[in-house]
């Protein structure tokens, strides 16, 4: 499943049978999708726009499921088949099994000023996560986790002063652990396990965060310095474990093998792959990497969709 966006329309596409075929059509630009085998979720374009598809036969049953906002929404997604939920104002939205309406399931009723989220990711009803952003000198990253219906904020910091000759930076708010960056899009690489993209003052990385058994939060960061020449909210990061992820950017796709150092400081290191058609590298942003297994993977960007099957 996948949108395809051209001249300000949008077009939901289905890959069956060696072939895209349209299931939906809209005359603006969505932004997320979400499918699973019976259903689809879309958002974007237009302020609390979400439209909900349903497999009938050969046919599909679309029916709009507006959230009460006056921004787009910017991300849709399932968690299960009858647990959706969605990102607008700064707040996490969520719609219960067969229920009309929306409730605000994380970030109070009132929008937090200079407060972004960006991605949120899950692997069942009681491991989801939310990353963003509050702030953008410096910016404070947040990460949010929920399990048994309770959300526990994971990261988050507040603006501290700067010194004389460095730069500010985040200290923590109550029990979270503050982190100096913008914590992007991400990936659920296991139950209690988070796979992000952070992006600081000069660098980028990729981070992995793990809730330990005791309370605690353990974090591992691995840097990469090439530039992925893809805005900031369309870049996309998925891995079969966060110890082989891939990530997709401008021309390249990277996959990284145990990219997370270890006690002994061991690490591997990030593999660049140019996408390339008939022999030709495709200068084109790559927006969306997502797959079952290693010989599995779906890369999605301008113009062009590739299937890889071998490890």
């Amino acid at each position: 499943m996948a949108v395809a966006s051209r001249n300000g329309r949008s077009s939901v596409v289905i890959y069956e049978q060696g072939a895209w075929k349209v299931i939906h059509e809209v005359p603006f630009i969505l932004t997320s999708v979400w499918a699973s085998k019976t259903d689809v979720w879309v958002s974007g374009g237009e302020a609390g726009y979400v439209a909900h598809g349903r497999r009938e036969g050969t046919d599909w049953k679309w029916t709009v499921r507006p959230i009460a906002v006056t921004t787009p929404v910017s991300v849709v997604r399932g968690i299960g088949e009858h647990e959706i939920y969605a990102l607008a104002d700064a707040r996490v939205w969520h719609l219960e099994g067969a229920g009309d309406d929306w409730t605000i399931d994380f970030g109070g009723d009132v929008p937090a000023d200079e407060a972004k989220f960006v991605s949120l990711v899950g692997t069942s009803p009681d491991d989801i996560w939310v990353t963003g952003v509050r702030g953008s000198y410096p910016p404070c990253g947040v990460v949010a986790h929920k399990s048994a219906g309770v959300w526990q904020t994971v990261i988050e910091g507040t603006p501290d002063e700067p010194s004389d000759f460095g730069l500010p930076s985040c200290v923590a708010v109550g029990s979270a652990v503050p982190m100096t960056a913008t914590v992007g899009v991400a990936t659920a690489t296991a139950p209690r396990e988070l796979v992000a993209i952070t992006e600081g003052f000069f660098a980028n990385s990729v981070a992995r965060i793990r809730l330990q058994a005791d309370g605690g939060v353990d974090i591992a960061s691995s840097p990469f310095s090439y530039a992925m020449w893809v805005d900031k909210e369309r870049r996309s990061i998925w891995g079969t474990s966060s110890d082989d992820l891939y990530l997709a950017g401008f021309s390249k796709v990277n996959r990284g093998h145990d990219i997370f150092a270890d006690t002994s400081g061991d690490a591997g290191v990030w593999q660049i792959s140019t996408v390339a058609f008939t022999g030709i590298a495709l200068m084109k942003p790559f927006h969306v990497v997502r797959g079952t297994r290693s010989d599995n993977v779906w890369l999605a960007g301008e113009s062009y969709v590739f299937h890889k099957t071998t490890n």
